[in-house]
């Protein structure tokens, strides 16, 4: 199973008095839960969290960042520390995020930008604004550029920091009060099933028709909230497990998400992404959960949607890298996690010289695992059917480190909290063969952990 991986030696040089007043330290590996919440109430405060059955990997723990870039649909703007806002252009956000920035000398991750970018931003660079009637919130895009931040290894036991006098002695400081969190609003469907059932129904025309091969339906799970939205974090992270999970503060709400989705990860120019389609739930029991396996496993449907999504992604590497380079290394591999059985694949290639990291991820954005088949056609009848936007939930959780790697998630499984209210998504491939009821439980399925971690309850719908 992959997670945040680590990333290589650096290529860059460490040049004595570079950072200024800026050093590298390390903290007792017992002290990781206190640090996080004394940096919690931080300013773009950001936790990119490795959880899996076979142990973490490594987590990034950051703050206080030199600049962030809101956007909202086409307006993104910066901000400085000192809370001066500018507006820039679209093509500015390119170019900042392709600036040459000094590699720090931690393990793991050098410094750099860690963000995310909603569904709706990469939707918007294939298909433009005409009719569009989706609105969210939530902002499109939220990418800070850190130096000050935590590397915690797991595997060692090792809390590395990097940053400044004041941000050491934010460490010091504990955990600050915090108003704890509580759902005052059950979680529950935004669509009734007759709804969906009839969104389900207008995609088996289009399918009939050829419009498509493959249509994600999604729909929409709100409920109300009071407190601090990491608590809930952290309660459903203990049964989450899932290797790409991630915590943001935006500043315009928060972002939690439990994915278990590789998109992109970039290390010296070779890309690696790992489209997941073919979904079961966990079994009640060890015999249950075997015959799970093999019915996915040896489902005919299943594979053919794979191969669809692996079909996608190699098309959309194949433009961002060197003609000859893309492969197919694995092909509907089974991969186990605490709710659900996937099956996943894994496409390799090797970007252009031409194609930076970050183009490379906007280029690919949203991943054709959350899309359809054919993508563009397939975004545009998702954008007639789902009534809300997707915000978030199916774009991308990244970093990109200052020695050129970057690693990003799909953001599934993924919940925002703004100002009382939370939405959390859940959705599936729809395809010739598929019956409504099983892919409608198969989206409460998804999130049936989240919202049980928090309380609540979620079934799905019986045939009668």
């Amino acid at each position: 199973m992959s997670h945040w991986r680590l990333s290589g030696a650096g290529r860059g040089a460490f040049l004595p008095g570079q950072y200024l007043l800026m050093s590298v330290f390390t903290i007792p590996y017992a002290d990781y839960n206190a640090v996080i919440h004394s940096l919690s109430s931080r300013p773009g405060f950001c936790w990119l969290d490795s959880r899996t059955q076979e142990g973490r990997a490594f987590e990034i723990i950051a703050c206080d960042p030199e600049w962030i870039v809101r956007s909202q649909e086409n307006d993104h703007f910066l901000t400085r520390p000192d809370e001066t806002e500018t507006s820039i252009s679209y093509t500015d956000l390119l170019a900042l995020a392709q600036l040459p920035r000094a590699v720090r000398p931690t393990p793991c991750f050098k410094g750099g930008l860690i963000g995310f970018i909603s569904y709706e931003f990469g939707r918007n660079q294939l298909l433009g604004d005409r009719n569009w009637r989706r609105k969210s919130i939530f902002p499109s895009a939220c990418i800070g550029a850190y130096d000050h931040y935590l590397v915690v290894e797991h595997d060692k036991q090792i809390i590395t920091g990097f940053g400044d006098a004041a941000f050491q002695s934010l460490l010091q400081q504990g955990r600050p009060a915090t108003e704890t969190f509580s759902v005052t609003r059950a979680i529950s469907p935004d669509w009734s099933y007759e709804q969906y059932a009839n969104e389900f129904a207008r995609i088996k025309k289009y399918i009939l028709a050829g419009d498509c091969y493959q249509i994600n339906l999604t729909q929409r799970f709100s409920g109300a909230y009071t407190g601090d939205p990491l608590e809930a974090y952290i309660k459903v992270r203990q049964v989450a497990k899932a290797p790409y999970s991630a915590f943001f503060r935006s500043g315009q709400g928060d972002l939690l998400c439990f994915s278990p989705e590789k998109f992109l990860t970039v290390q010296d120019r070779d890309v690696v992404t790992k489209p997941i389609k073919g979904t079961r739930p966990r079994g009640a029991s060890a015999d249950d959960d075997f015959r799970h396996i093999e019915d996915l496993t040896s489902s005919p449907k299943d594979r053919a949607e794979n191969v669809m999504i692996v079909d996608l992604l190699r098309n959309d590497l194949g433009k961002i890298s060197n003609i000859g380079s893309v492969k197919v290394e694995k092909l509907c591999a089974l991969e186990t996690y605490s709710n659900v059985h996937h099956l996943v694949s894994t496409v390799t290639s090797t970007l252009r010289d031409d194609v930076s990291p970050f183009a490379a991820l906007i280029s690919c954005s949203p991943g054709g695992s959350i899309t359809g088949a054919p993508k563009k056609r397939a975004m545009e009848i998702i954008d007639e059917l789902e009534g809300h936007a997707r915000s978030v939930y199916c774009g991308s959780v990244f970093y990109l480190s200052n020695d050129g790697r970057m690693d990003s998630n799909i953001a599934i499984r993924t919940m925002t909290c703004r100002q009382g209210d939370m939405h959390v998504w859940g959705g599936g491939g729809i395809v010739a063969d598929s019956k409504c009821l099983a892919e409608y439980n198969e989206s409460v399925v998804k999130i049936r952990h989240i919202v049980e971690a928090l309380g609540g309850d979620l079934p799905g719908k019986r045939e009668v």
